[in-house]
């Protein structure tokens, strides 16, 4: 559901923005008005400036030194406190462990009686980071359409 929300509201983003530089674009060629082609020129500036802002957070969030450190303590800390929801989230994300997998060796990382998502063989963090990627990629793709 938040991902289908968020591609939504993504399209309906893009979309709006698109029709505000198509009608001062088209009010530019027509009229002639500066107004109007200073209108589109901004409308094309915010563009580029909101995809900018996405490629600088996607590497800002993956490169950053603490990115990894703060996902393993959240991963602990539900660990200890809710391990169904880590169950969940290896279910969900069809992986096991946070950097190690739990399918061969059990270990710290390892959210007990989850036999079924436990026996994944790709660590979660792998598979978190491939995903935050991706839905910045794709945040960046619907921005520039």
């Amino acid at each position: 559901p938040f991902r289908q929300a968020l591609i939504i509201a993504g399209i309906a983003a893009c979309g709006a923005l698109y029709a505000v530089h198509c009608v001062c674009f088209a009010g530019a060629l027509r009229w002639s008005d500066r107004v109007m082609l200073l209108g589109s020129v901004l409308v094309m500036c915010v563009l580029l400036v909101v995809v900018c802002l996405n490629i600088v957070t996607c590497w800002i969030a993956t490169s950053f030194s603490g990115f990894k450190s703060e996902m393993r303590t959240a991963w602990l800390q539900h660990l200890a406190a809710r391990p169904d929801a880590i169950c969940a989230i290896q279910s969900h994300l069809q992986c096991s462990g946070f950097n190690l997998s739990c399918a061969e060796v059990h270990h710290s990382e390892c959210p007990q009686d989850c036999d079924v998502s436990n026996s994944f063989t790709e660590p979660c963090y792998s598979v978190a980071y491939d995903v935050t990627v991706q839905y910045f990629k794709l945040l960046t793709v619907w921005t520039v359409i």
